[in-house]
C-alpha cells in the first residue's frame, strides 16, 4: 500500500523524502497538505480521494491558520467542517493534523516548549495516522504545536 500527498506546503518537500527512508503502512492513504486550500478545493479534493484511499489526513499550519489573517481563518474553518462532515456521512477515516512553528522566526511566546517543531516532529505523527493506531479514530483535529498556551 503507499501514502499519497497532494496539495502545497513548506513541509511537502521534507515529507515526500522522509517517506522514502520510513516504514510505511499496509493501508492506502492521502496527506493533503491544505495550508493555502480552500475549503472548497480541499472539499473536491476529499470527495475525490475518498472513493481510492481507505484514510485522509488534511494537514495544515497551525498559525497560518489561526492567525490574525481571516481568510486564513475561513480556510481552516472550512477544512475543519469538511472533514468532520465526511467522518460522520461517509465512514471513513479522515482527520486533521495542525501543525505549529517550524521556524524561531514564527514562533509565538505562549508555546510550552519554547522551541519550534524539527519537521521530522510534525512527520513522525502524521505516519501515526495513516498507520494501524489510529483505527479507531475519524473526525478528530490534532493539534502538533509545541502546547500552545493560550
Amino acid at each position: 500500500m503507499s501514502i499519497s500527498v497532494y496539495g502545497e506546503s513548506p513541509l511537502k518537500k521534507g515529507f515526500e523524502a522522509f517517506l522514502k527512508a520510513s516504514k510505511l503502512p499496509d493501508h492506502n492513504c492521502a496527506v493533503i497538505f491544505a495550508d493555502k486550500s480552500s475549503g472548497e478545493d480541499v472539499l473536491k479534493l476529499i470527495e475525490a480521494l475518498s472513493v481510492v484511499h481507505d484514510r485522509i489526513l488534511a494537514v495544515c499550519d497551525y498559525f497560518d491558520c489561526e492567525g490574525a489573517d481571516p481568510e486564513a481563518a475561513a480556510r481552516l474553518h472550512a477544512v475543519i467542517g469538511t472533514v468532520k462532515a465526511f467522518a460522520r456521512s461517509k465512514g471513513i477515516r479522515i482527520n486533521l493534523l495542525r501543525y505549529g512553528a517550524t521556524d524561531k522566526a514564527h514562533l509565538p511566546d505562549a508555546v510550552a516548549l519554547e522551541r519550534s517543531a524539527e519537521p521530522w516532529e510534525i512527520f513522525e505523527p502524521i505516519l501515526f495516522f495513516a498507520g494501524d493506531g489510529c483505527d479507531f479514530m475519524t473526525g478528530q483535529i490534532i493539534d502538533v504545536n509545541g502546547g500552545i498556551i493560550y
